[in-house]
């Protein structure tokens, strides 16, 4: 038993931790369906929910970004084929959430917009995989 109540064992601080994943997940969903909510029932332009769009982006992309960064992952197991598929992903689902958000239906504005997505998320690639180096780095120093 600890003698001060703030300070928690492992087993509290994975109770924590599993709490705290479970409920980030939660606010995620929440936000993806007030999106689906606003567009489909009450009908509303995305560009009135456009805030809640970038709050939900910038979410996900945070949450790889501190995972990454607190789990250096070993960049060295990281394949080059592995690192494309990864970004193919990103494209194919950026560019069909702008599709169906935004209702395009003209092919030229689909190519503009793969366009822009792609270097969005070459980008965020880039960014993510420098973390990984850097994190990985830190986490060398501090074992040695």
């Amino acid at each position: 038993m600890n003698k001060s109540s703030l300070k928690l064992d492992e087993r509290q601080r994975q109770i924590v931790r599993q709490v705290t994943a479970v409920m980030y997940l939660f606010t995620i969903l929440y936000l993806a369906g007030a999106i689906f909510y606003r567009e489909h029932i009450l009908g509303q332009a995305s560009t009135e929910f456009d805030d809640i769009a970038i709050l939900l982006v910038i979410n996900v992309f945070g949450i790889g970004l501190a995972v990454l960064w607190a789990g250096g992952f070993v960049i060295e197991k990281f394949r080059l084929w592995i690192i494309g598929t990864v970004y193919l992903a990103w494209v194919v689902l950026g560019t069909l959430y702008t599709v169906l958000i935004r209702r395009i239906h003209d092919w030229s504005v689909i190519l503009e917009k793969i366009g822009i997505i792609s270097a969005i998320c070459a980008i965020v690639t880039i960014v993510y995989l420098g973390v990984a180096y850097l994190s990985r780095r830190r986490l060398n120093k501090n074992l040695e």
